[in-house]
Formats: structure tokens, C-alpha cells, sequence
């Protein structure tokens, strides 16, 4: 991912929460809530720098169009703003698909969906 950056942001807003469940391999951290202005919105995606995972966000509308994602984005790095092919209307529900895959291989480590809306 290009616009990848390394370390831990520094977030303010209080949506951006750890994505972890037992039983998941990897941990995440992305903003739940988010204004799209633009066409953009701040999501503070973040790959923990404990993981042995590349992770992927992807978000998408209620049948299941792909409105913005990121490249592949390793431990310890974070992507800070997405930029939509179609910004949806607010209020409009949304899932956040967290995807990890294997270093190298690209074999999935397993996903999670969170729902949403625009905001």
C-alpha cells in the first residue's frame, strides 16, 4: 500500500477501537464511524505491530459494491485516509471487511465484517 505509514497514528476521534475476538489471528484497529468529505474519510486502519498478517480493508455498500479499500498493509504500518470510487450518502449502511492474509503467500489468515453507516 502506498500511502501505508509506519507506526501507531494518533487518533482523537473515539470510534478508533482494537478489532479483536478470541479465536481471530490477527489484531486491528480501524475508526468505526467516519465522515466521508470529498469523496475521502479518515479511517486510521492500523495493523498491529504483533501480527504475522498483512491485512486489507475493504468497505462496502448493502449489496455489496466495493466503495474504497486499501492495498495490503504489514505489521506495524497504518493507512490514515481512503478515498471513495462512490462516496455513499450519510446515514447509508456500510461493512467494514477486515481480510488478513499470510506474509508472502497471500494465503488468507481469516476475515472479519463490521456494519456501519455513513456519517
Amino acid at each position: 500500500e502506498a500511502a501505508a505509514q509506519t507506526g501507531l497514528p494518533t487518533v482523537d476521534d473515539p470510534s478508533w477501537n482494537k478489532v479483536f475476538q478470541s479465536g481471530m489471528s490477527f489484531v486491528a484497529y480501524v475508526c468505526g464511524e467516519f465522515s466521508i468529505t470529498d469523496g475521502a474519510a479518515d479511517v486510521y486502519f492500523t495493523n498491529d505491530e504483533g501480527n504475522n498478517a498483512w491485512l486489507k480493508l475493504r468497505i462496502m455498500d448493502e449489496e455489496g459494491n466495493i466503495l474504497a479499500e486499501t492495498g495490503l498493509i504489514k505489521p506495524g504500518e497504518y493507512v490514515q485516509t481512503l478515498s471513495f470510487t462512490s462516496a455513499p450518502e450519510k446515514g447509508t449502511e456500510l461493512s467494514l471487511r477486515v481480510m488478513s492474509y499470510a506474509p508472502e503467500t497471500y494465503y488468507s489468515r481469516g476475515e472479519v465484517t463490521l456494519n456501519t453507516y455513513a456519517s
